[in-house]
């Protein structure tokens, strides 16, 4: 999915973590 998302906390409260979006926007700790 295209990430147009101001906070990447926001996404990870609503989705489960996903590398693939670290890999091509940004590195949320999240994701670890």
């Amino acid at each position: 999915p295209p990430i147009c998302l101001p906070c990447p906390r926001t996404l990870a409260a609503t989705l489960p973590p996903n590398p693939t979006w670290t890999s091509s926007r940004w590195e949320p700790s999240w994701v670890a």
